[in-house]
């Protein structure tokens, strides 16, 4: 976690990031899509964590693979729902 911050800084550090009035950063959660909680739940605290240093820096964490498959199987069922409504309607 450390050399993340370390990147983190000298990004923050330079132009034109440092006079962005926000600045998106997009992280993966690291070995969280692991199984390591112990890593989740330290990686959960970044977005506060860089909020607090960086004001205009706002943490945009990307899903776990658990959390996207999941998200995958509510879509499909969603769109099969809706499929088997749409062929239950009579044609008029």
């Amino acid at each position: 976690m450390e050399p993340f911050g370390h990147l983190i800084d000298q990004v923050m550090r330079r132009e034109p990031y440092v006079s962005a009035r926000r600045l998106f950063i997009i992280v993966d959660g690291g070995c969280s899509r692991h199984g390591s909680t112990e890593l989740a739940e330290v990686g959960s605290t970044f977005p506060k964590r860089l909020a607090e240093q960086y004001p205009n820096a706002v943490a945009v964490n990307l899903p776990t693979r658990a959390d996207l498959r999941r998200l995958l199987a509510k879509l499909s069922t969603a769109d099969h729902a809706r499929d088997s409504e749409a062929q239950a309607r009579p044609v008029a």
